[in-house]
């Protein structure tokens, strides 16, 4: 889980004890990517 989101239950619930992975403590909702949204390649041009 991204560090900044799970700052506040971290420190809430966890008594910080929370660590985020390495491959993801920097992950935002904006660099994920809607497949769905996405055209397929023949219509790609």
């Amino acid at each position: 889980m991204n560090n900044k989101i799970m700052r506040y239950p971290n420190r809430e619930f966890y008594n910080n004890k929370l660590k985020a992975a390495l491959q993801v403590k920097k992950h935002k909702l904006t660099d994920l990517t809607d497949k769905a949204r996405e055209k397929p390649e023949s219509y790609a041009k």
